[in-house]
């Protein structure tokens, strides 16, 4: 988990200087709109193929093998001068989805939920310090290699995930792993491609936690518009002005800057703060936390 999100937080400067600079703050919002439309038609048919391919693990090599592929294939169109800043920004929604779904359905695979909640806060740590490790690299890397020079180093940080599989598997003590009967698929609460869907219109619940997330996105969303117009008209007013030559380098370096902050302040929040607000404020009250935060920033 270290190591995907490491890779992640590497890609997504390189997705906002490669938007930014190809097209505009504008068109990025748009290109959020058609990765939650794609999402929608792709996550059904991954969790379809899924269910079909049994245990899960299996699947998991070729699929990071394939994602890294894709990546491949971005570095040889920017650099053969094509224009790759809307499919690229999709297709990385799409990715740190994929990738991450695709994490917990193995860690499902391999652990109790005994030791899988002893795990969780490790496996929490892992991913938290890849992030910020991710976006703390990604500027000198720009500096260093350049855009699609850090996607390489991208691709070079899934494929060494690869061999983690097998190797995770045989590490397992047979006392963390889950019975059989709790790994086993259950075709007839999810079936069909929409099926997981229906699980969720079907259960107050759940679609409550779906209205909850949509909520969230609408204001991540129009945090993020704000921020990447801004940033869009810095970097044309300091090309302008001569300070510097490359727009999309000085915004690659901005985003791994602000991601860096974002990462480290959460994992600060994490350690010392999300534990306290929960003893006194309650699930209720932790959810108004980011409203809150966001009105005051607005």
């Amino acid at each position: 988990m270290f190591l995907l999100l490491f890779a992640y937080y590497l890609l997504k400067p390189v997705r906002e200087a490669l938007i930014l600079t190809e097209s505009s703050a504008e068109v990025r919002s748009y290109a959020l709109a058609a990765q939650a439309l794609l999402l929608m038609a792709i996550i059904p048919v991954y969790t379809a193929v899924l269910r079909r391919i049994f245990p899960h693990y299996h699947l998991v090599p070729w699929i990071t093998v394939f994602l890294a592929a894709n990546l491949l294939a971005f570095m040889g169109a920017g650099a053969a001068g094509y224009e790759i800043g809307v499919p690229f920004f999709i297709w990385l929604g799409i990715f740190s989805v994929l990738i991450v779904a695709q994490f917990w359905a193995f860690a499902a695979d391999l652990f109790s939920v005994e030791a899988g909640e002893r795990l969780f806060v490790l496996i929490a740590v892992g991913a938290s310090v890849g992030a910020w490790g991710g976006a703390v690299a990604s500027k000198p890397l720009f500096n260093l290699l350049g855009l699609y020079g850090t996607m390489g180093v991208a691709v070079a940080l899934l494929l060494v995930t690869v061999p983690f599989t097998p190797l995770a598997r045989a590490r397992v003590p047979a006392t963390a792993r889950p019975a059989p009967e709790a790994t086993a698929p259950h075709p007839e609460e999810i079936s069909g491609v929409l099926g997981g869907f229906r699980v969720v219109l079907s259960d107050r619940y759940l679609r409550n936690i779906a209205l909850f997330m949509l909520l969230l996105n609408c204001i991540n969303s129009t945090g993020e518009y704000l921020l990447s117009r801004t940033v869009e008209l810095h970097a044309d007013a300091l090309l302008a002005a001569g300070t510097i030559t490359d727009a999309g380098r000085w915004i690659g370096g901005f985003y791994g800057d602000f991601y860096a902050w974002v990462n480290g302040v959460g994992i600060a929040i994490q350690l010392f703060l999300v534990a306290r607000i929960f003893r006194y404020l309650g699930v209720g009250g932790a959810t108004r936390v980011l409203p809150a935060i966001a009105m005051i920033g607005y």
